[in-house]
């Protein structure tokens, strides 16, 4: 059976309270909502089920900043303050 969630912290909620068995969302937006309700019970499967390439949108009125800001971000996966700053803010559970 599926159980659809309008929110991310529905879900967690559902899988904390036995509702559910797993669910899928996103490693660090999942590794956030666990650190923000202090779970320790619950764990990501590896591997991932899926890996896909993400992309930023911009106004057009700010598409004079779109080579500089896809430069900064390769420099910053290139030399790991990327992966450090999502870290952060989703620390691995």
């Amino acid at each position: 059976q599926i159980i659809k969630a309008d929110t991310a912290d529905q879900l967690i909620s559902l899988l904390e309270n036995d509702r559910v068995d797993i669910i899928l969302l996103d490693r660090y937006g999942g590794n956030y909502l666990l650190n923000k309700f202090g779970l320790k019970n619950i764990y990501a499967i590896e591997p991932p089920l899926a890996e896909r390439k993400m992309y930023l949108y911009l106004n057009k009125q700010h598409s004079d900043l779109a080579y500089r800001i896809a430069a900064t971000l390769r420099i910053m996966k290139e030399d790991g303050t990327f992966k450090k700053i999502l870290d952060k803010h989703a620390k691995q559970h």
